[in-house]
């Protein structure tokens, strides 16, 4: 006995169908196939899903239906690389409008707190520079 592959078994049924499969519809037949437990076709289904997309024997006709390349022309399952480079933000965009900025205001108690720890701050210089404060912006 031949052990095949998930994709070879994918292969075979898209094959023999006589129209595009919905991904669903491969994935319960290698389930049948290979008596899968619910929790071994959890397990393997992403990792088939990437390789089916990886393997250049199938086409993704979009909403989740696959086909086999051969039976389409070139032109119609052919992506053109440029077009997809060229979508591509190079970040000159002198435009933000996808950044949402977030402003968040601080209560009036917060405030309070963060001026208490900054004179405490200061104070403990203070003391552990005789007395002396420091310009820390001299070094």
């Amino acid at each position: 006995m031949v052990k095949k592959s998930t994709l070879d078994i994918a292969y075979e049924y898209v094959q023999s169908r006589k129209n595009e499969v919905p991904f669903s519809e491969i994935w319960n037949h290698i389930i049948e196939t290979l008596s899968l437990s619910e929790a071994d076709a959890n397990g393997k289904v992403a990792k088939f899903y990437t390789n089916l997309m990886f393997d250049g024997r199938f086409v993704d006709l979009g909403d989740n239906i696959w086909d086999l390349r051969s039976r389409h022309p070139f032109d119609k399952v052919h992506i053109d690389l440029n077009d997809v480079y060229n979508d591509v933000d190079d970040g000159d965009d002198e435009s933000d409008d996808d950044e949402e900025e977030i402003i968040v205001k601080k209560s009036k108690s917060e405030e309070e707190d963060d001026e208490e720890e900054k004179d405490e701050d200061d104070n403990s210089e203070d003391e552990n520079n005789g007395g002396r404060r420091i310009n820390k912006s001299l070094y």
